[in-house]
């Protein structure tokens, strides 16, 4: 039996990413390959600053709740 688990906000502190990867993130004229990573940094550095507890919720939230 799968548990549910809601999509809730998580709280991430002390984030670090560099101006000119947001730039390239938010950027509509870059090159796509090259915002998709940019998007992916900033993605895994949130990732990273989770406390371990919202980093479990995570995980369960994306396998589906199992």
């Amino acid at each position: 039996m799968a548990t549910t688990v809601k999509n809730e906000t998580l709280v991430a502190e002390n984030v670090e990413v560099d101006m000119e990867t947001l730039r390239i993130a938010q950027s509509v004229n870059g090159h796509p390959l090259a915002r998709h990573r940019a998007q992916k940094t900033i993605v895994e550095s949130v990732i990273g600053a989770l406390d371990p507890e919202d980093r479990k919720r995570l995980e369960a939230y994306q396998n589906g709740g199992e």
